[in-house]
């Protein structure tokens, strides 16, 4: 991770796990990287990553995290929707193939030991919830 001498994060209002965040690409590239991570089928996921550079920082972060709680073989994809006050969202759907008991155990393991201490750092704006596939 690129950071200034004084210990801030060159975006402002990012926290990143550094134990476990990797050399994070910078500009356009951080959206690239993203979508090596997440499947994303719509254009506006692209758009609101580009807007929302934070945020891009914030799911590359969670990859590790994603994928100790859900396994490896999980499919992890993002989708930009509007909430009922016009403000957009970005969600980070995780395609579960097993049972509703599983995920929601998995969920919950990812939420206590890594987002609830990082939500705010997402300012908002993104979400992470399943579907049954």
């Amino acid at each position: 991770i690129t950071h200034e001498g004084n210990g801030a994060f060159p975006y402002e209002g990012e926290l990143l796990d550094t134990q476990n965040a990797q050399v994070a690409p910078q500009g356009a590239d951080i959206v690239e990287e993203v979508l090596r991570h997440y499947l994303a089928t719509d254009s506006s996921v692209i758009g609101f990553l580009r807007t929302h550079r934070p945020i891009a920082y914030v799911l590359l972060d969670a990859v590790p995290r994603l994928t100790q709680c859900f396994g490896t073989r999980t499919l992890f994809k993002l989708k930009a929707r509007f909430d009922e006050s016009g403000t957009q969202m970005l969600y980070g759907v995780i395609a579960w193939h097993g049972g509703i008991s599983e995920v929601r155990d998995a969920l919950t393991r990812f939420d206590d030991e890594w987002w609830l201490s990082r939500v705010q750092s997402a300012a908002g704006q993104l979400t992470y919830t399943y579907e049954l596939v």
